[in-house]
């Protein structure tokens, strides 16, 4: 399923929520704030990154993590953390 989302895939669901699966650390709830399409070399396929952003008190080291929303379903994605940022954790996955 990976392979076929594009960023317009999620750009609809900016704004949306998210939950996070983090093993034994529990589960938290992001809300979608970005996704930005980019181009690297000549491939065909479009490249994008998607920005969470989460509660700072849950911040959380960079992992492939079950992610769940309500119309896209369940994925597993590989987020890396940004850091606490006014406020907030944000969390970036990017798609190449």
């Amino acid at each position: 399923m990976l392979e076929t989302l594009t960023a317009a895939s999620f750009s609809d669901l900016i704004g949306e929520s998210f939950r996070i699966h983090m093993g034994e650390l529990g589960q938290v709830e992001a809300k979608l704030v970005q996704a930005n399409e980019f181009s690297i070399g000549s491939d065909s396929r479009k490249s994008f990154s998607l920005l969470f952003e989460g509660p700072e008190d849950k911040l959380f080291s960079q992992g492939t993590f079950r992610v769940e929303n309500s119309r896209l379903g369940e994925m597993d994605l590989f987020l890396v953390c940004l850091g606490p940022v006014s406020g907030c954790a944000q969390y970036e996955a990017v798609f190449t």
